[in-house]
């Protein structure tokens, strides 16, 4: 699971950036009035929007996994401690 959190925020952050980055040409680009610049940027804006919505819907259900597996482990531990106690 940690190597997975790893991962997907790696992820994370280079979409980040490409989106970034992105923001950055366009401005630059409607800033000089270059076309093609700013075609370039729109295509890396459309590119990287989805890709960005993705990996939140990922981090998502990762930590909704996450959740998940910690209460499974609590109330396992929890059905051991009572145990060892009563006998």
């Amino acid at each position: 699971m940690k190597k997975a959190k790893t991962e997907q925020h790696a992820k994370e952050k280079l979409a980040d950036s490409l989106l970034k980055e992105a923001e950055n040409k366009l401005k630059e680009a409607v800033q000089t009035g270059d076309v093609t610049d700013i075609n370039i940027a729109q295509t890396l804006l459309e590119t990287a929007q989805p890709k960005r919505a993705e990996e939140r819907e990922t981090a998502e259900a990762t930590n909704d996994m996450q959740k998940w597996v910690d209460k499974c482990k609590a109330t396992l531990l929890e059905h051991f401690a009572k145990k060892s106690r009563t006998g």
